[in-house]
């Protein structure tokens, strides 16, 4: 199929503009500035509709947000008008942490900027509306149409030259240019890097020079990221002269704590919960990468030193989170937990039920497998296993060698699944479970709502919410259907926290304000402060600080009362971040500063970055 042209767009977009009445909100896609003009400029002949052009200020919207510059903008503008909003890209800020809050504004103030009553066309280049689609969806679902016009070849070739001509330098502009000039060549190299997605030499500098810029403005997380993609290319074509910036190289091999800025501090944790136990759950990951092939003897032999455990099975944990792209600050908590479950899993296997001596011969050699990390032939035993008993079971009538049967392939698939946890293969995991579910017995039930929830569960934490919610029903029906309030209480919550992340948070509130209520009546004291910290999050979201704070408060109380000092830790700083986005930095110091003390005496994770923000914070108190 031919791609659509420039002329048939134009004319897309002049019949949807003349059609619409009162707000409608349109994002039209160029990614070259001077085709993003050439563009709207040819819009604005052929329609037949006043049309208001405003350039989003360079030094941004100052003291206000952009709804509270747009509106005055507006006071004088004939009624029937549209209004085209230039520039956005250029006031988004190009560091991670700061380019989430501007977005998030954006996201909670949508109903004001709705208030404008007349289409809104906004012109952006296409990484800026990715940005946005990520960390302001609800404004982004707003859309009535998105349209995309092809960059034009030579301004496409003249952009280029610009850039090889100012970073072709013996000087390397991170270290000439001001802050504006950096900021404004980050956006012009995203552009570059959407237009050239050809993973070859020219796209490795464009990587390295974005992080060279990124570090020259302190956004080390984003410079150490283009870091790691800019080496995978370079890998890939077989450059020996590869730029060593990856962590190894600049810091050592060992076990130092990255600071990585605010990151996800601040931003509270979506607490879900698992029913019965199977509680080491591997989450709250940032999204640092770390290149494949890097894990050595040397690190290897640290962490099995340090963990006592085997050097052969570290080796296949720290593959395992190469892999999976896991931070790198973080692989001492995952390998903790993952040491955690590798024994848990072997204990499950020495509780094998069977009269089949050969299910019991290759549950053994399972268990000899796993013991070495040899996870593969662990699968595939345990499937030959699973494969022993429904063969069997196809042939046997008694009732009772039926069930028998039944139970023990279900425990080889429930045994699977765990297996593809400790590999961080959740979707496998999830498949596996559900297997186990449809295979027990009718009477099973208790067992069968956990595999069911497992299931969800670990579709949810990669995202695939539309396939964990009916997951999470089903298994919610078995245990109310069982009296069981304490799983229908943890399911409650992990279906509220579902909507929540599809942004129904009338629908997620409902949900997890049954939790609350049920986990009160039985005494659950760790599930209600989970679900208080749910609760709040959505109320901060909304940039209801004050109703967020009431649930903090009251979930920091009980994890005190408990002694849980890492729901303790984690309610201290997210109070103190919510004081500092209501800009009371003398209220949000102390509750930061006993979130460090508690994390500095349990290790917590995420000491550094809580750390570096309570220091930040500081400075900002002292220039006041």
């Amino acid at each position: 199929m031919q791609p659509e042209s420039s002329e048939a767009i134009i004319k897309r977009i002049c019949r949807a503009l003349s059609r619409a009445d009162g707000f409608a909100l349109y994002f039209v896609l160029v990614n070259l500035p001077s085709a993003r003009r050439a563009f709207a400029r040819q819009v604005i002949e052929q329609l037949e509709r006043p049309v208001i052009e405003l350039d989003v200020p360079a030094q941004g919207f100052g003291d206000t947000t952009l709804d509270g510059w747009l509106l005055p903008q507006m006071e004088d503008a004939p009624a029937e008008s549209a209004i085209f909003l230039h520039g956005l890209n250029h006031v988004m800020p190009t560091g991670q942490v700061a380019q989430r809050r501007f977005l998030q504004q954006l996201n909670w103030r949508r109903g004001v900027l709705a208030s404008v009553g007349r289409p809104l066309v906004i012109w952006l280049p296409r990484y800026a509306l990715d940005n946005m689609a990520e960390h302001a969806p609800d404004l982004y679902d707003w859309y009535s149409n998105v349209y995309e016009f092809a960059s034009p070849a030579e301004e496409a070739e003249e952009l280029r030259s610009s850039f090889l001509t100012e970073f072709g330098t013996a000087v390397h502009p991170a270290n000439r240019q001001s802050n504006t000039e950096k900021e404004q060549w980050l956006h012009t190299l995203t552009v570059l890097l959407d237009e050239h997605p050809q993973r070859n030499a020219y796209r490795a500098k464009l990587l390295d020079d974005a992080a060279h810029l990124h570090r020259a403005l302190g956004n080390m997380d984003d410079a150490f990221e283009l870091d790691q993609q800019s080496l995978a290319i370079r890998q890939e074509l077989g450059d020996r002269g590869i730029r060593r910036n990856n962590y190894f190289s600049n810091r050592g091999v060992g076990e130092q704590n990255i600071a990585q800025g605010e990151g996800v501090i601040g931003k509270q944790v979506n607490v879900m919960q698992e029913i019965y136990g199977d509680n080491n759950i591997v989450s709250g990951m940032s999204n640092v990468t770390v290149s494949k092939g890097i894990v050595t003897e040397q690190l290897a032999t640290k962490y099995a030193e340090k963990l006592r455990e085997s050097k052969q099975l570290i080796e296949v944990f720290l593959n395992t989170l190469v892999e999976h792209e896991e931070s790198r600050d973080q692989w001492d908590s995952i390998l903790r937990k993952l040491i955690a479950m590798h024994k848990e899993l072997l204990t499950q296997l020495e509780a094998v039920q069977s009269e089949d001596p050969q299910v019991v011969r290759l549950k053994d050699e399972v268990r000899q497998a796993i013991e070495v990390g040899k996870y593969t032939d662990a699968e595939k035993l345990l499937n030959q296993a699973e494969s022993r008993d429904i063969e069997a079971l196809e042939q046997v009538e008694e009732v009772a060698q039926r069930v028998q049967r039944r139970i023990s392939a279900a425990a080889s698939n429930a045994e699977n699944a765990r297996l593809q946890r400790l590999q961080l293969r959740y979707a496998k995991a999830a498949v596996y479970w559900q297997k186990a579910a449809n295979l027990l017995p009718e009477d099973r039930k208790k067992e069968r709502s956990l595999y069911l929830h497992r299931a969800g569960f670990d579709l949810n934490r990669i995202g695939r919410y539309t396939e964990a919610l009916p997951l999470y029903e089903q298994s919610l029906y078995i245990l109310r259907d069982i009296g069981d309030r304490t799983g229908e209480g943890a399911t409650l919550n992990n279906i509220g926290q579902i909507y929540r992340a599809q942004g129904d948070d009338t629908t997620a509130l409902n949900y997890l304000e049954q939790s609350l209520r049920i986990r009160r009546e039985i005494g659950n004291k760790a599930g209600e402060s989970a679900t208080l910290n749910n609760i709040s999050q959505i109320y901060q979201a909304r940039g209801d600080y004050a109703s967020a704070l009431k649930y903090l408060k009251q979930s920091l109380t009980i994890s005190q009362e408990i002694g849980d000092r890492v729901g303790e830790a984690s309610s201290s700083w997210n109070i103190g971040h919510a004081y500092r986005e209501l800009d009371e930095l003398c209220k949000a110091e102390p509750y930061m500063s006993q979130a460090v003390k508690i994390a500095e005496q349990i290790n917590l994770p995420f000491l550094e970055k809580y750390r570096k923000v309570l220091a930040k914070l500081r400075v900002e108190m002292k220039g006041r």
